[in-house]
């Protein structure tokens, strides 16, 4: 068995420092887009095969409602009403708004940390080379016995 070099220790070491650090900001960063992308026809499209069974639909209906802010005064707001119907207009799976916020927000979560890994897989060469580099440079500089 071959002994592990320093080069790959000190790789891996770059990727996870990186990916420690990219985390945080990429997930930040599809969060908001996930906010934003909550009620779109593309977010339904995506999270139907996980939330309804085979050979159903999603439909969603909106509808206008109220809530209550801070200061308990009434304000307007869209309602969200979600089901899953067969092609005979069935309802086979009702109200499923709560379970299709948390499969998109799971989903949101998911591909930050994945495109983070990406991330950090990208940049562990250069940012290792970078790190040889200065250490080279800096053990160069130092007063030799």
């Amino acid at each position: 068995m071959k002994s592990i070099t320093t080069g790959t220790i000190s790789g891996c070491l770059v990727w996870v420092i990186l990916f420690v650090v990219t985390v945080p900001c990429l997930w930040l960063l599809v969060f908001m887009v996930s906010s934003v992308s909550t009620f779109t026809d593309f977010s339904y499209r995506l999270a139907q095969p996980i939330l309804c069974p085979a050979n159903t639909t999603l439909k969603v209906r909106t509808f206008d409602t109220t809530t209550t802010d801070s200061a308990h005064h009434s304000i307007g707001a869209v309602g969200h009403d979600m089901n899953c119907v067969s092609a005979n207009g069935d309802i086979a799976k009702k109200d499923v708004v709560v379970e299709y916020l948390l499969i998109w927000r799971a989903l949101g979560l998911v591909s930050g940390v994945v495109l983070a890994a990406l991330f950090a897989f990208l940049l562990a060469a250069p940012a290792g080379a970078l790190f040889a580099r200065l250490l080279r440079g800096r053990n160069s500089d130092s007063p030799q016995n």
